[in-house]
């Protein structure tokens, strides 16, 4: 499948060291809105990825395949800069250096099986990842980093695109996230961004059974991977990025 090719870096001016952990804010969202748009376009303009809005300074909306096309402009143009993984961000939610309760937050895609919901894209996840695993067959589920995750052209797909695993990918095995514990509550996660169950405690995990489903941080920082279209956006919708320290603009 046709991937993007992108004619020449752009050059970007004026733009602010970005924080360690910010979402699409001032000039930078500004700057990374435009170039997602662009992006659209060469991807053939998907409905999934017309969702974004830049309001009161700030770009609002989210869903899988926009974090990852922002992920492709930020790792593009801004060195050490992506978007934030699960684990990276339950560090932000625990130190509060952003308001993400307020707002929720695309993280990984889950990977349980074949089957519905979004078997196509399943599929072509299950055969890559058998391929990274030197044709051997992963244990399921699987969660997948939207910041490990590129995007490319897919007429057979109901969303016009599909996600391919970067070379340098790294697939988590994550059976916490099975359906069996859907429902089971949480505290704290471990090193991956993963739950630690514990009962009587403050979230709450959403699950599903089968196929392929996202995984983001909702308003109450409960863990949602329960939502069969990926399309889905609103504006309390936000993306993350997080930066090493240090990161500089290219």
């Amino acid at each position: 499948m046709e991937k993007p090719a992108f004619q020449g870096r752009p050059v970007i001016r004026n733009l602010d060291k970005v924080p360690r952990a910010s979402f699409l804010e001032g000039e930078f969202g500004q700057y990374v809105l435009e170039q997602h748009n662009l992006l659209a376009k060469q991807l053939g303009s998907p409905s999934v990825l017309d969702v974004l809005n830049y309001k009161n300074s700030v770009v609002t909306g989210s869903n899988p395949f926009v974090a990852v096309a922002v992920n492709t402009i930020l790792q593009r143009d801004f060195s050490g800069c992506h978007v934030a993984t699960p684990a990276e961000l339950e560090e932000v939610l625990q130190c509060e250096t952003l308001q993400l309760r307020e707002h929720y937050e695309d993280t990984a895609l889950v990977l349980r099986g074949v089957g519905q919901p979004n078997s196509h894209l399943a599929v072509r996840l299950f055969e890559q990842l058998k391929r990274m695993n030197d044709g051997r067959v992963p244990k399921l589920p699987v969660m997948l980093p939207l910041a490990q995750l590129s995007l490319a052209k897919d007429a057979e797909s109901q969303y016009g695109l599909a996600f391919e695993l970067q070379e340098d990918a790294k697939p988590i095995r994550a059976p916490q996230l099975a359906y069996e514990n859907n429902g089971k509550t949480f505290a704290k996660t471990d090193r991956n961004g993963l739950p630690v169950f514990k009962q009587n405690t403050s979230r709450t995990l959403y699950t599903i059974a089968d196929g392929l489903s996202g995984l983001f941080l909702s308003r109450g920082a409960d863990l949602g991977s329960n939502w069969v279209y990926l399309g889905n956006s609103n504006s309390g919708g936000r993306v993350p990025v997080y930066c090493a320290a240090g990161a500089k603009k290219l």
